[in-house]
């Protein structure tokens, strides 16, 4: 026997990845701040008052929405890999 089984249990192999999404911003002149969301995911959405509060509600609802849809088996939007220089600002 050369120890493989054919009965072995499913397991996960999670990588961390460097993802870029393609977001975007409106000022709401109504309100004010800004509103925001995300090409590929159109189920994200958010406010802030401020650019840097807007872009951290929508990190927050990207990453739920990329959750969600890994639950329920729905597909993901192409993803582009962003590499480590390209990581921290808009």
């Amino acid at each position: 026997m050369n120890g493989h089984t054919t009965n072995a249990k499913p397991d996960e192999l999670i990588i961390p990845l460097n993802i870029a999404f393609t977001i975007w911003f409106v000022h709401d002149k109504e309100r004010g701040g800004y509103q925001v969301g995300c090409h590929g995911l159109p189920e994200v959405a958010g406010y802030g008052e401020t650019l840097k509060e807007a872009k951290d509600h929508l990190w927050d609802e990207i990453k739920q929405a990329l959750n969600r849809r890994s639950e329920i088996g729905k597909r993901l939007p192409k993803l582009t890999y962003a590499p480590p220089w390209r990581i921290g600002g808009i």
